[in-house]
């Protein structure tokens, strides 16, 4: 309890908060918890969230979405570590190295909060992600256009370059050792990063874009001390909250960065031996039938004639008679078979499984299954 940077142990990232319940067992009886809380599990990080017990429940319920899909949390941790090492070890060419991964952390995720709120899907995203020139030149292609006023020759950008970029290339490049004051500007440059792109995202908050980037980013508290909350973001946050689209902004960066990781030949291939089939039944009376990698997070249409057991195959009509019965089928229902005793007969090349898989969406337009993927195994 020294609140200092401590070393780490293993390579397990340890959130920065986590959720409290105080209740009571004992062999006679249970009582529930009553006490609701959040515990600071260490404070070497640039946050600002006080130790205090939790009062209103709801907020512990829009804190833990926040907390379990990691957004714009990454950059706090390697700074933390970039922390350790400067103040714990004097190992300032570590120090370095994790200030310049925390900002390139920061910035990716800020690009992907932006492209997902502007409805691009991922496999357009990662475009905006290659570029053999840096990120210097992906920073400054993928934001003066989006965020007016950015200015990539002055003021916190031109900082970040000059202490944070310049110092981490002339460690990984040229086994520069930097001083504690070169560490020290850099540690600085990442908070004035932090603040220009937040009142930047602000602004454009307030005139009705990236509304949901900026909650992300800065919560409401951020917005209401730039003077940008208005009645406009409160009714798009009340959507964004009940339709829960943290988990959505979630899956669109991991499927984001698979395609990007399969970009380098680094990705994860599926396999159809740890695949399942399953059966997408459509509210417009249609139905196709897909072979899902949940590893791999890909999906393909096989064809309709699956090999199925006879007991499975009796079990899946009377299922879909009553299906179609329901007057609450308004959405599409997946039915997914378990050791089907032969091999189905693939019709389409491996996607993304948010394409072909009902319930595994990405976009924030809620425009995930495509009829152009899935059409050529639809009776």
């Amino acid at each position: 309890m020294t609140r200092q940077p401590y070393t780490l142990v293993t390579r397990r990232t340890i959130p920065y908060i986590v959720p409290m319940a105080v209740g009571t067992v004992t062999p006679e009886y249970f009582d529930p918890p009553n006490t609701l809380g959040m515990w600071i599990v260490h404070e070497s990080v640039l946050s600002e969230v006080p130790p205090a017990p939790v009062e209103n429940p709801d907020l512990l319920n829009r804190l833990l979405p926040r907390v379990t899909s990691i957004l714009f949390s990454d950059h706090l941790d390697l700074m933390r570590e970039s922390s350790v090492a400067h103040i714990n070890r004097a190992d300032n060419r570590t120090a370095a190295i994790l200030t310049g991964l925390s900002c390139e952390r920061f910035l990716d995720d800020l690009l992907a909060c932006i492209l997902w709120e502007e409805g691009v899907h991922p496999e357009d995203a990662v475009r905006d992600y290659k570029d053999s020139a840096g990120i210097v030149r992906r920073v400054r292609r993928s934001f003066h256009s989006r965020l007016p006023g950015w200015q990539a020759d002055r003021g916190p950008i031109e900082d970040w370059r000059v202490h944070i970029v310049t110092i981490r290339n002339l460690v990984a490049h040229g086994n520069y050792e930097p001083s504690d004051d070169e560490i020290i500007r850099g540690g600085d440059a990442v908070v004035a990063l932090v603040n220009y792109c937040s009142n930047l995202l602000a602004q454009q908050a307030s005139a009705g874009r990236y509304i949901r980037s900026a909650y992300a980013l800065m919560s409401d508290t951020g917005l209401r001390s730039r003077s940008a909350w208005n009645s406009c973001i409160e009714q798009v946050l009340t959507t964004y909250e009940e339709s829960d689209q943290w988990e959505v902004l979630a899956r669109w960066k991991d499927a984001t960065n698979r395609l990007r990781a399969d970009a380098f030949n680094e990705g994860v291939a599926p396999d159809e031996r740890s695949s399942y089939l399953m059966a997408v039944v459509l509210p417009t009376g249609g139905q196709y039938f897909v072979q899902h990698d949940r590893v791999a997070r890909r999906a393909r249409v096989i064809d309709h004639q699956i090999p199925l057991a006879p007991a499975q195959a009796s079990t899946w009509q009377l299922l879909l008679r009553e299906i179609r019965r329901s007057p609450d089928f308004t959405e599409p229902l997946v039915n997914t078979f378990f050791d089907v005793p032969g091999s189905p007969t693939a019709l389409t090349d491996w996607v993304e499984e948010y394409r072909l898989v009902p319930r595994a969406g990405v976009m924030v337009d809620g425009n995930n299954l495509r009829e152009s993927d899935y059409q050529v195994g639809l009776h």
